[in-house]
């Protein structure tokens, strides 16, 4: 509710005044005094929103109760209840000014009404205020933003920020949700809690992308934004760590030219806890030393030992010496990546000597290697990675198997499922882009246009059944949305899955395939 204060020296005014319904107009009176000096203390203390007051009353009169009343709250709107209808009074009024000059003797309905006007013009007042504060709150983000990732070289409009950013020292955290359970809403929600019960000299948050922020914590002296990262960095981070959060700390600079220096730092310091499962906040102290430590000297050469044997027990446990060199190294995130690429590189050189020259590390290895976000994640990746590269190119026996076959008895197995080729050519053991190229050959579509196939082909199957909703029928096949699936069976079947239904129900048989037959 928006504050009313009163003041009148006549009692029988305030008395009537006292008991209007103020309520119903969402107006809570906070004061209700007979003089301008007691109304002052209510206003200091209360901070009320609009001022109903006389002109002529003891110690103070209304006039200059309104001056002081707005050196203390600018906002707040002033109302004159007078029975004074004087022509320099009116003017003193509007020069003031004030919202508007109430004649006694007056009715309750204009006095509601009148206080009624006051109260909207404090809201709309409130909203563009709050829009403002928005406004310079984005800019104010923007700027660091582009600071921080070296877009801009200088704060533009530093005058935002209500501080001398120059002697201003910062430390930067970054903070990364990419790797665990908890969603970047949780992660934000949960980041936003905790910084606003420092103030204002808490760290300003700043979502960089969709599992990832920066923390600028700040202050006048070095140690400030020190002891408020450490801090942050202590209890409060633990909830959101148990989540999956991760966090790096840089070292403390000063001024916002350094910001750009200050996010690499934190930058490397959030990269070497790709390699460090049991951690949850690193800083760039710790590393600062740190290089890039180069893999076992033996690795590649076991690879392609395990390679020309064709023995995957062997990649295995190549791969899982690797991950316990990193486990114990303090080795960035890209260093570990190019290593894992030097491997498969090799794999490659020898895989083209069996095929006669043919590549098959292409651009989605690299890909599927960057979008690694965990040690463990990437060490996966790489053995079956290394392991199809060895199935694929081993000179074996022809196999009692064709590709073709096992595509048709993968998607029959798993057509429920949100699979892919990547996936399928995990399943076999074989190039993705080597299977991609004999299911195109062989079948004349895509991996993707068979699933389809199937999925389409099943739910003609289950339309067969008049008890089976229609809804259920693009669960059971694997397309959850039900718009979507009718879309897609429209399309293939030049009919909505109800009007199908009911042509078999007239006794159309259907092809296999699916497709009605002509009547």
């Amino acid at each position: 509710m928006l504050r009313l204060i009163i003041a009148d020296d006549e009692k029988l005014i305030r008395d009537g005044l006292q008991q209007l319904p103020w309520s119903s107009i969402g107006i809570q009176l906070v004061g209700n005094v007979e003089n301008g000096l007691e109304a002052l203390r209510v206003i200091e203390s209360q901070k009320p929103h609009i001022l109903l007051t006389d002109i002529k009353m003891p110690g103070m009169d209304g006039f200059r109760l309104l001056e002081l009343a707005r050196k203390i709250n600018p906002g707040i709107k002033g109302i004159i209840l007078t029975g004074y209808s004087d022509f320099s009074y009116a003017q003193r009024a509007i020069a003031l000014p004030v919202l508007d000059y109430i004649l006694k003797p007056c009715d309750s309905g204009e006095v509601l009404r009148t206080v009624q006007q006051a109260a909207k013009l404090v809201l709309e007042d409130q909203r563009f205020q709050e829009d403002h504060t928005a406004h310079l709150q984005l800019q104010a983000e923007d700027q660091l933003r582009a600071v921080l990732l070296g877009h801009s070289d200088a704060l533009q409009h530093e005058g935002i920020f209500e501080m001398n950013m120059a002697e201003r020292y910062f430390v930067v955290l970054l903070a990364d949700c990419s790797t665990g359970a908890l969603p970047a809403e949780e992660a934000a929600a949960g980041l936003q809690a905790t910084l606003a019960a420092g103030g204002p000299a808490a760290p300003w948050l700043l979502p960089l992308d969709s599992a990832s922020f920066a923390l600028v914590c700040h202050g006048p002296e070095e140690a400030a934004p020190r002891a408020e990262a450490a801090a942050f960095c202590g209890a409060p981070l633990a909830p959101l760590a148990a989540g999956g959060l991760r966090v790096g700390m840089s070292c403390c600079v000063r001024g916002p030219g350094q910001l750009h220096t200050a996010y690499i730092q934190a930058q490397k310091a959030l990269s070497m806890l790709f390699s460090k499962p049991r951690r949850v906040f690193y800083t760039y102290a710790e590393c600062a030393g740190s290089a890039g430590a180069s893999p076992p000297a033996d690795s590649i050469r076991q690879i392609v030992k395990s390679f020309e044997a064709h023995d995957l027990a062997g990649i295995d446990r190549t791969v899982d010496a690797l991950a316990a060199f990193y486990l114990q190294e303090e080795v960035e995130e890209r260093y570990i990546k190019y290593a894992v690429i030097d491997l498969c590189r090799v794999t490659q050189h020898y895989a083209d000597r069996y095929r006669g020259g043919e590549p098959l590390l292409d651009v989605t290895v690299y890909q599927d290697i960057n979008a690694a976000r965990s040690l463990a994640d990437l060490m996966s990746y790489t053995k079956s990675y290394l392991k199809q590269t060895t199935g694929a190119f081993v000179k074996a026996e022809p196999p009692t198997q064709s590709i073709e076959d096992k595509a048709c008895a993968y998607l029959e197995d798993h057509y429920k499922e949100n699979i892919t080729l990547m996936e399928f050519s995990r399943h076999v053991h074989l190039s993705a882009d080597y299977l991609g190229r004999v299911i195109k050959k062989g079948f004349g579509r895509s991996f993707s246009q068979l699933l389809l196939d199937k999925r389409l082909e099943k739910a003609c199957e289950l339309l067969a059944n008049p008890g089976i909703p229609i809804g259920d029928v693009a669960d059971e096949v694997g397309i959850c949305d039900q718009r979507y699936f009718s879309q897609l069976f429209k399309k293939r079947y030049s009919m909505q899955p109800s009007k199908y239904r009911k042509e078999l129900k007239k006794g159309r048989k259907a092809a296999p395939g699916g497709a009605l037959e002509t009547p």
